[in-house]
């Protein structure tokens, strides 16, 4: 991954790819009976990923295909519909080799309809929903291996953070403030033991690892008549169950103007802390999310180290921020043990 001669290089947008995608959706559709109505637009461009959105006449399809840190989307997908396939949209068509997905239309995003506001209620439905759901798949982690997710559990993670630090192709340190200080690279990397320590607490202290989301806000979860259905499983790997829970606490922190560790968000914490009630106390639960809330920051540099390493350098050098970002927000977090 190392060699910049194999790093992957987007092809979203150039006309021959694009071409093949809408020649492969047509003919899923057609397996289908139906047929393409109109201009295939392409709503959303990453370096990772991108989506077309496809009419019929019986509706809107997306297709979303992946590079190769998203690859593992569509097995997940299969995965996913096969054991609860109640709590997701149907898979249509995958296509396993190529990273490609096509999904029906899920109506609204969560983020469409509340539209700015901090809708407590339905957080605390989707954050209970999808507890159930972790729990659940603390059984299957053979299989979310098998999809070629990536292993993210607290007994690995010492590795990855050393890994990271020491890793001079990425341009952690600079002068302004979403980069590392000199000073704070330094003291990240002494502090390897102490972390070390603290992954290996959060390991003995449970749950078992399980499905983590990896990016869970409210653009990807539509949202009709009461029901939430997550999407966008292409930053999943098989984790700590909790470190799922800071997204949500983060996005809704901003949506109300407040810190993410003012009180009046503990009613969303405790939403997700119930299910696992029948693995441990409540007040056990709130030592373990304690933890992990310091720890997961550290984790959010996975997803996007993967992504930088993965990607041609001159697509993704803007993005060598979000990794050097959230090494800052884990030495700065308040219950620092260092």
């Amino acid at each position: 991954m190392s060699n910049l001669n194999t790093r992957f290089q987007p092809p979203w947008e150039k006309p021959e790819w694009r071409e093949t995608a809408v020649a492969w959706i047509k003919e899923q559709l057609a397996k289908l009976g139906l047929d393409v109505v109109g201009e295939v637009e392409q709503p959303h461009i990453r370096p990772w990923s991108t989506v077309l959105r496809v009419p019929t006449k019986h509706g809107d399809f997306y297709f979303k295909a992946g590079g190769p840190t998203q690859a593992l989307e569509p097995a997940l997908l299969q995965l996913l519909n096969g054991h609860r396939f109640q709590d997701f949209l149907p898979l249509i068509a995958a296509d396993m080799d190529r990273g490609w997905t096509l999904l029906p239309d899920g109506g609204p995003t969560l983020r469409e309809l509340v539209q700015g506001k901090a809708d407590v209620e339905a957080w605390k439905r989707i954050l209970r929903e999808y507890a159930e759901l972790q729990i659940a798949n603390t059984e299957w982690t053979a299989e979310l291996l098998a999809t070629g997710m990536p292993d993210h559990r607290t007994s690995v993670l010492p590795k990855y953070y050393t890994k990271i630090l020491n890793d001079r192709e990425i341009s952690l340190v600079g002068d302004d403030g979403d980069h590392l200080t000199e000073a704070e690279l330094k003291r990240l990397l002494e502090i390897a033991p102490i972390v070390k320590e603290m992954c290996a607490e959060l390991e003995n202290m449970g749950p078992a690892a399980s499905l983590e989301h990896g990016d869970l806000h409210d653009a990807n979860i539509f949202a009709q008549r009461m029901e939430h259905k997550i999407f966008d499983w292409g930053d999943a790997s098989l984790s700590h169950p909790f470190f799922t829970l800071l997204i949500p606490i983060r996005f809704m922190a901003e949506k109300m103007g407040i810190s993410e560790y003012d009180s009046q968000l503990d009613v969303l914490r405790d939403a997700y802390l119930r299910p696992w009630t029948r693995f441990a106390s409540f007040k056990q639960l709130l030592e373990i999310w304690k933890l992990a809330h310091h720890l997961a920051k550290f984790v959010r540099t996975l997803n996007w180290y993967r992504v930088v390493k993965a990607t041609n350098p001159d697509v993704v050098s803007d993005y060598h921020s979000s990794v050097s970002g959230w090494f800052k927000e884990f030495l700065n977090h308040p219950t620092k043990r260092f």
